[in-house]
């Protein structure tokens, strides 16, 4: 009976992680810890800083798991969707998951590319410096996308540009110049 629990527990620590647990100067167990999002579009990052990419961006009262802080103590660092990221301090807290007000926050899948500038092109390759614009077979000239132009979002992100489809066509965007939604 002993085997069969320690293999259903291990079982599960591996399929789920184990969580961050707060343990008191008794060593009672209080609760994991979690983190909130405090403000509206807070941008979940691959690193602990303005210059690692964007992950996605994500509504106030998005709950994370929390695993720890950078080492300057300016980010945390959390679990979401099975990816470990950083969110910025300035823009969420931490909570107790024990409560009975914590329910994991799933949002629904991104799916379009809303642009939010002008004159945007789209690229063939996730970074400006490698791949060069995307250009229209048709007329041989690059495609200018302005505010308010939407494209399919494919859900894949890297280097901060954003995999999307046009016309059936895959190509790159810049992750500044839009958000998904």
């Amino acid at each position: 009976m002993k085997n069969r629990l320690f293999v259903m527990t291990l079982l599960m620590v591996m399929l789920f992680g184990l969580p961050m647990v707060q343990r008191s100067t008794t060593g009672a167990t209080l609760s994991a810890k979690c983190v909130k999002t405090t403000g509206k579009n807070v941008r979940l990052r691959y690193g602990p800083g303005e210059g690692y990419g964007i992950y996605c961006q994500l509504p106030k009262g998005t709950v994370m798991t929390y695993l720890g802080n950078s080492s300057d103590n300016n980010w945390y660092r959390v679990s979401y969707q099975g990816q470990e990221l950083y969110i910025s301090r300035d823009y969420s807290s931490l909570c107790d998951c024990g409560n009975s007000s914590y329910t994991p926050s799933v949002p629904r899948q991104k799916t379009q590319c809303v642009v939010h500038a002008k004159h945007v092109r789209l690229r063939t390759g996730p970074d400006a410096s490698r791949y060069p614009y995307f250009i229209w077979e048709e007329t041989g000239k690059p495609i200018y996308f302005n505010k308010g132009d939407v494209l399919e979002y494919l859900g894949e992100h890297e280097n901060g540009f954003y995999k999307v489809r046009y016309r059936g066509y895959v190509a790159w965007i810049c992750s500044d110049y839009c958000t998904l939604r």
